[in-house]
């Protein structure tokens, strides 16, 4: 458990490092994808004031990856 605490320690002051943080406001109409699996990812806090619209969507890489491949073996099948 030792090993396991330090490590989380460690971990945790990465992630609160400043320097490691990048920060960008969106505009109107943007939208901002992340691969859960490559990016930790956080919001900071907002105002309140006017109206704010957070939409979540999530997608998984073998949904994507098999469809992929039903797609290719319908073309080669096609040819």
């Amino acid at each position: 458990m030792e090993g396991y605490y330090a490590a989380y320690r460690h971990f945790a002051r990465i992630i609160e490092d400043p320097s490691m943080e990048v920060t960008f406001k969106l505009q109107p109409g943007e939208l901002f994808i992340v691969d859960n699996t490559r990016v930790l990812h956080a919001r900071k806090q907002f105002s309140s004031s006017g109206t704010r619209l957070l939409q979540g969507c999530y997608s998984d890489k073998d949904g994507l990856l098999s469809t992929l491949a039903a797609i290719e073996h319908a073309q080669k099948e096609a040819a």
